[in-house]
């Protein structure tokens, strides 16, 4: 076995080959993971990881043995929620439109929901996304990225779902994934996750993302 522990952090998922056939099962095609030791990615808690992998197989195998519609984002958020012991605004639902890419994120920032049209439209390994973060994994403005950041906060400290339409529909490129591609986002709506008692939990964060430039190795784009 490797002696590097990000390598065998790879070798030792075995369930990660069983997702990505549940993922084929609903028509995604599998994405080669970027190593983190040879692409300088930053490190995360690779148990928290796999937990998070084998949580997202369980809820596809269910689907597909119970004959549930995992496309369908609201199947997949109530699943996902009463297995992680969390709860969120069913405010944050009646935003949600067909096509919707829908994420969510802990309170330290990890990737803990996504639906099946972000793995549609991400370039990354679903094991890249839960163990490297965000910031090095995508590029985008620092604007955009800063009022993102703020209205996370205001969401957390208020526990109330907002829309997001205000903010303008920007540019956003993968960084290390094989292709680099280019997606053109227009954020809608970010609502609140939430622990026992209604303790702030995490975000949820709905778009509308298209790629744009699913090749754009020929040209450099920069932002500011």
């Amino acid at each position: 076995m490797s002696t590097d522990p990000v390598q065998d952090a790879h070798f030792e998922a075995p369930s990660q080959n069983r997702l990505h056939g549940l993922l084929r099962n609903v028509g995604l095609n599998r994405r080669n993971p970027v190593n983190p030791a040879l692409n300088g990615l930053k490190n995360a808690d690779f148990v928290a990881a796999q937990e998070s992998i084998r949580l997202f197989e369980k809820i596809l195998a269910t689907c597909e043995t119970e004959s549930i519609d995992p496309w369908r984002t609201e199947n997949l958020l109530s699943m996902t929620f009463t297995e992680l012991g969390l709860t969120y605004s069913s405010e944050f639902t009646t935003t949600l439109k067909e096509g919707d890419v829908v994420e969510g994120y802990s309170a330290d920032n990890r990737q803990i929901f996504r639906n099946l049209r972000f793995m549609e439209i991400c370039g990354y390994d679903i094991f890249d996304i839960l163990t490297a973060d965000w910031m090095t994994l995508f590029e985008r403005s620092q604007t955009i990225t800063s009022t993102i950041l703020e209205r996370c906060n205001n969401v957390m400290a208020t526990g109330r779902t907002i829309s997001l339409e205000d903010i303008p529909v920007h540019y956003m490129k993968e960084r290390t994934s094989a292709q680099k591609q280019v997606s053109k986002v227009k954020f809608r709506s970010l609502g609140p996750i939430f622990a026992k008692a209604g303790t702030p939990a995490g975000v949820l964060i709905a778009c509308h993302a298209q790629i744009i430039d699913a090749s754009p190795l020929r040209h450099e784009l920069r932002f500011i």
